[in-house]
């Protein structure tokens, strides 16, 4: 992976989330918050995610915008809300909506 290439003695633990309920994503992150503290060692949590895509820059920008702001605001149902509503095609969201909850932990 790109962050070993960097740090060749970086341990990683990739998590893959399929398609499910907030609920559960938001379960996930609380998990793995109480993981960490289990372990008692600093980490670091990456969530990766592309954004809007598919559709013209303007409406791309407006989209990104909305779905940044929840995240800024670490509002993991928010998020959720705006993704459903504004048909925004990011096609991260749950690993975002885990990693607020967690960092809310």
């Amino acid at each position: 992976p790109f962050l070993q290439y960097f740090k060749s003695n970086i341990k990683l633990v990739p998590i893959v989330l399929a398609h499910t309920t907030g609920a559960i994503y938001k379960e996930i992150g609380r998990e793995i918050a109480q993981a960490i503290k289990d372990l008692n060692r600093e980490a670091v949590i990456i969530a990766s995610s592309d954004m809007t895509h598919y559709e013209p820059q303007e409406s791309a920008k407006r989209k990104d915008t909305q779905a940044i702001e929840a995240i800024l605001n670490l509002d993991e149902d928010e998020l959720l809300q705006r993704v459903d509503r504004l048909n925004i095609s990011m096609c991260g969201y749950a690993p975002v909506v885990s990693l607020i909850s967690a960092a809310k932990q």
